[in-house]
């Protein structure tokens, strides 16, 4: 199936509600299968309590479905339903403005918890094309808001109210076939202008409680997959080398939360603001990649007690890409791995804790890499062994890394380098032995060992330890106040420090 849809409710639905893809003549009847088909394969069957066809109208009263899975049962009411046949070879589609999700979830040691869901949704309008094993679903709906009501656990009301609200969607959604004919192929793309949460907790007037207010702006989502039950169960590697894969990403123009919570003995309260958020990842048979990003961040949060009464952080950018192999395979793969976090700052709260005397530079931190390689891939990531330790052992083993570039910044003192390994495994070692050299340069590190000691931060022996150790690793850079370091792995073991041996 493929759909281009307006979205008044959570996207769960109209993915229950969507077909399989592509475009021929549909008729009332074919279009009613299809969904019955799918409701059939994602959950425990639909009931309609009423179908009548008045001339080219089919009305479908009173449907419902539920789905239980794993000690949570959901009902579904979707209510009314009508599909009329439209003279071009479509058919038009019409739902109720209103429908409610009915959610019981017990688990073992726990008492039952449940609550009602009812969402809400303006104008909405559908037409059906495509051909019968290939439909496509064109959903168009005003403003959608989906609230919690009734919420219990036990025999005792929860006082939680949640209200979000969606203006502003579209999506598109494709589904070849259902999940219980076979692989599932989906590809789901999805736009909101505006994503707007409330939540309140606690009784009205106590003591105790808590708000939470959220409003995103420019959510985009897309999904693209093949096999994806297959690979949550285990197995990875021979599901992907068999064909299954999956693409997702998520991203937003701006996150904008503030957060209130009432005590016995305090009070805190807090915002946050994220800015061009980006998150993705991909797997399929050569391996995974994620990569996530963002821009200006900022927390702050009030605290009742403590040393810190209020604690703020900011972040100029922030950048995380990983790609990384799956397939177990004899020759070596490639991998890389990127991080920066760029000109992180905190508020003058966590100054005066850590620098109450005001020594160190309070320059915005930094902390920036870049590296690559190849590794083998020895097993299945999913179904690796577990060590002694009780710690799972990754079935991969280094054959070379490329530091491309590596910069810390942080009190005034400054850390940067490249340079590059390889790894060779000779007999009877425990573990790969490398090869290789790395450059390093560093500034302000002297300083910023005083300041320390001045602080009482490190006492004045562990000063002279480390003094004595860069004096064996390091010898003066061309610039005042910097230190410089190659450092060589040789052939037979050794270990040297611009040209002197260290180990």
């Amino acid at each position: 199936m493929r759909g281009n849809i307006i979205l008044a409710g959570p996207a769960a639905l109209a993915a229950l509600l969507a077909g399989s893809a592509a475009f021929a003549d549909v008729t009332v009847d074919q279009v009613w299968q299809n969904w019955t088909k799918t409701f059939a394969s994602g959950t425990d069957g639909i009931t309609v309590g009423s179908r009548k066809r008045t001339g080219k109208t089919l009305a479908l009263k009173d449907v419902h479905t539920t789905i239980i899975n794993q000690g949570s049962t959901t009902r579904f009411a979707i209510g009314e339903i009508d599909l009329t046949q439209r003279p071009d070879g479509t058919v038009a589609m019409r739902m109720s403005p209103t429908m409610t999700y009915a959610v019981d979830v017990a688990a073992p040691g726990r008492p039952p918890m449940s609550f009602t869901l009812l969402a809400t949704q303006k104008h909405m309008k559908a037409v059906v094309s495509g051909r019968p094993d290939d439909m496509i679903y064109d959903f168009s709906v005003g403003d959608a808001t989906l609230r919690i009501t009734d919420a219990r656990v036990g025999d005792q009301a929860a006082h939680v109210g949640l209200t979000a609200t969606l203006t502003g969607a579209t999506e598109r959604l494709e589904n070849t076939t259902t999940a219980r004919y076979g692989p599932v192929n989906v590809a789901l793309t999805a736009k909101v202008g505006g994503l707007a949460v409330a939540f309140r907790a606690g009784r009205p007037g106590a003591a105790q409680g808590g708000v939470l207010d959220l409003d995103v702006k420019g959510l985009t989502f897309a999904l693209d997959g093949h096999d994806i039950r297959a690979m949550a169960a285990g197995h990875l590697a021979r599901v992907l080398k068999a064909g299954a894969f999956m693409s997702m990403g998520l991203g937003f123009r701006s996150l904008d939360a503030n957060y209130s919570l009432d005590f016995k003995d305090g009070h805190s309260h807090g915002s946050a603001a994220v800015r061009n958020a980006r998150m993705s990842v991909a797997m399929a048979s050569p391996g995974v990649s994620v990569d996530l990003s963002s821009g200006r961040t900022g927390v702050s949060a009030s605290l009742p007690k403590g040393p810190l009464p209020k604690v703020s952080l900011n972040l100029a950018r922030a950048v995380l890409d990983v790609t990384m192999p799956l397939r177990p395979d004899a020759a070596p793969q490639d991998y890389a791995m990127k991080l920066d976090l760029e000109r992180l700052t905190t508020g003058k709260g966590i100054w005066r804790l850590i620098d109450p005397g005001d020594l160190l530079p309070h320059d915005p931190w930094t902390m920036a890499a870049d590296l690559a390689g190849k590794m083998t891939v020895l097993g299945d990531f999913a179904g690796r062994a577990q060590t002694p330790g009780g710690a799972r052992a990754l079935p991969a083993r280094p054959d070379t890394i490329d530091l491309k570039s590596l910069k810390l910044a942080v009190a005034g003192a400054t850390l940067s380098g490249h340079g590059a390994l390889a790894f060779q495994q000779a007999a009877g070692a425990a573990k790969p032995a490398p090869t290789g050299e790395i450059d390093l340069r560093m500034a302000g590190v002297e300083t910023l060992i005083k300041d320390l000691v001045r602080m009482e931060l490190v006492p004045k022996d562990r000063a002279t330890e480390a003094r004595v150790m860069l004096a064996a690793l390091t010898e003066p850079g061309k610039t005042s106040g910097t230190l410089v370091s190659k450092i060589a792995f040789t052939r037979d073991g050794h270990v040297l420090a611009n040209g002197r041996r260290v180990k």
